[in-house]
This record gives structure tokens, C-alpha cells and sequence, in this order.
């Protein structure tokens, strides 16, 4: 038995029987099995088409199970072998891969950093080669690409569907890399518990936690790559109240030259001085839309435009309802205090 397992592997390394028992039983010295080791891997035969190859990765693939750490076929046996049964061995690894489900996730998951720095470093040593591959691939593939994913769409639609909600409610860490461009549009700090970045309503100025698809959609509208700029509200009454959201050109509700909103700085101190309550009916922030309402108006008392002390928290029902009384109105010179 000793000696066909020699012979094959004499066979394999292309050497004598002779040099491989020998190295094998260890009857000569360290110095000569490395010798005898570096003359043996010279060339190695393959099993299928009989050539004989040096052992180097552009002819062999590596196999752990193989004593001398190679395949028995080289690379073009066994690229052939494959696409003769390709879609035998597709369906064996299936199987196995549903026989052993748990344990390959398992697995996968005890040494799930490991494996991540260990692509990220191969990443890192090979990043031209495999962008140069994968650009090649595409270029070459574009139809079938465009073909399969026409078709995964279709198939997977629910189940992208699904997918983008639950990523979308996904909140913005702290450590992500985009924080730092993130920071160069808006006022960033830490949330309470340190995971997670936290950032001012674009309405109220109170201190939110975004999702990771609000962030990119910022930065995309900042760069000018996206229709607008998606700026951060706290809730949908602040989205809606806010007389530049999902405009273009001039804020809501006003005409060029004729009237101004609040300044932003000065709403949100107003609603924060003001608890985010109206100061006539007392509804909340959650419950309504709320304004910064000038007692002199902005337009007739230049000076006081930027006072609080000038203004005060309405809610959007209540700040018609004043503008309604007589000697209130827009048009008008002089509004008294809400009460």
C-alpha cells in the first residue's frame, strides 16, 4: 500500500519513487529532504490531460486535503470539468449548503469579523486588479447583466420591497464614514447613548436621530446630483408648515419682494423659548403645525423683524384666526398681541 501511495505521488511531483519514500520515512537528513522537496516540485503532471505544469497559481488551483497542497488537474481540467457539470455541482452545493444551513451560519457568524478583515485586506492588495476585472466583466456582459437583473426584479419584488422599508427605518450611526461630509450641511453631536449621530429639524430646530436614507438623500441633494435638497424635519406638520419645503424658487404662500417668512434662527428660538406649544390654545408640536407669529409686523418694524421678544408661538389655526381680526390683516400696518 506504502509503495502505490509513493508511486502516485512520484507520479504527481514528477520524481523518482525512491525520493519521495525516503523523504516520507525520513531515513536522510532535514538538509536533503529540502533538497529533494525543491527539486520534486519542479513540475507536477496532470491526472487528466498528462502535461506536466510548474506549481504556480496560473496552473493550479490549491487543495487542502492534497498532501502536496495542490489539485490533482490543473486549471484548464478543471474549468472544463466544470462546465460539463455545471449544473450537477450547483445542485450538490444546494443540497449541502441546505443540509448544513445552521452550521455554516453559525460558523459564520463566530468568525464573522475575521472573515470581513480578511476581504478587506485581499480588497485592499488587489484593488486595481479586481476593479480592472469586474469593469471587464460588465463590459463584456452588459446584456446579460442588464437581462438577469430585469428578471430578479420582477421575481423578488415583494421581497425588495420589504427590504427598502425596513432599511429605510434604519438610524444613522455615529461611526458611519459619511458623517464627515454630513457635517459640512448640517450641526451634528452624538445622541445620549453614543451610537448614533442626532441633528436640528430644518422647521423647529429640535434635536433628531435620521435614517441612513434620509442622509443619503441629503448629501445627493447638497452635491446637486438629486431634485432638491431634502432637508430634516421632525414630523410631517413640521415638513408641511416649513414654507421651503419642496420648493424651488420662492418660499410658500409668499411672492417675490412683497413679503418674508421668519428668519429660520429666530423660529426656532421663538418655538424652543415657547416649550413647541401655542401660546393661544396651547396645542403641542405633536398635534399641529406651529409659527412664528410677529407681533409688529416684519415688513412695517424692519428693526424688530430679528427680536424675540417680538414674536411669539401660534398654531396654524390660531395664526389664521389673528390675521382675521380687523386691523390684523397681512396687508395691514400694525398687529396686537395674541391673547
Amino acid at each position: 500500500m506504502v509503495v502505490e501511495n509513493n508511486t502516485k505521488r512520484a507520479r504527481h511531483l514528477n520524481v523518482s519513487p525512491f525520493l519521495i519514500s525516503t523523504i516520507y520515512t525520513g531515513s536522510i537528513n532535514a538538509m536533503t529532504v529540502n533538497i529533494l522537496s525543491e527539486k520534486a516540485i519542479e513540475s507536477k503532471i496532470c491526472n487528466e490531460c498528462g502535461k506536466s505544469f510548474p506549481p504556480t497559481a496560473e496552473f493550479w488551483y490549491q487543495d487542502k486535503g492534497c498532501k502536496c497542497g495542490l489539485k490533482s488537474c490543473c486549471k484548464s481540467c478543471c474549468k472544463e470539468k466544470y462546465t460539463q457539470n455545471k449544473e450537477k455541482i450547483a445542485g450538490q452545493s444546494k443540497a449541502r449548503y441546505e443540509k448544513n444551513k445552521k452550521e455554516i451560519s453559525r460558523k459564520y457568524r463566530a468568525n464573522a469579523e475575521q472573515i470581513c478583515k480578511r476581504r478587506k485586506e485581499h480588497y485592499k492588495q488587489n484593488k486595481k486588479e479586481i476593479l480592472s476585472k469586474n469593469k471587464e466583466y460588465r463590459r463584456k456582459n452588459k446584456e446579460k447583466i442588464s437581462k438577469q437583473t430585469q428578471i430578479y426584479l420582477v421575481e423578488n419584488k415583494d421581497k425588495l420591497i420589504k427590504y427598502r422599508k425596513k432599511r429605510s427605518m434604519l438610524k444613522f450611526k455615529y461611526s458611519s464614514a459619511t458623517r464627515v461630509e454630513l457635517s459640512i450641511y448640517e450641526e451634528l453631536r452624538k445622541s445620549d447613548c453614543g451610537e448614533y449621530v442626532e441633528l436640528k429639524c430644518a422647521y423647529c430646530g429640535r434635536w433628531i436621530i435620521p435614517t441612513n436614507i434620509q442622509v443619503r438623500s441629503r448629501i445627493e441633494g447638497a452635491r446637486g446630483t438629486a431634485n432638491g435638497e431634502f432637508r430634516f424635519y421632525c414630523s410631517d406638520d413640521c415638513k408641511m408648515a416649513c414654507p421651503i419645503y419642496h420648493k424651488k424658487s420662492w418660499p410658500m404662500g409668499f411672492k417675490k419682494a412683497t413679503s418674508r417668512e421668519a428668519n429660520p434662527i429666530l423660529r426656532q428660538l421663538v418655538l424652543k423659548r415657547d416649550g413647541y406649544t401655542c401660546q393661544k390654545c396651547g396645542v403641542t408640536i405633536q398635534d399641529a403645525q406651529l409659527h412664528c407669529h410677529h407681533v409688529l409686523p416684519a415688513t412695517q418694524n424692519p428693526m424688530t423683524a430679528n427680536d424675540p421678544d417680538n414674536c411669539t408661538t401660534l398654531c396654524k389655526e390660531c395664526h389664521k384666526a389673528v390675521h382675521k381680526i380687523p386691523g390684523c390683516g397681512y396687508h395691514e400696518l400694525k398687529c396686537g398681541k395674541a391673547s
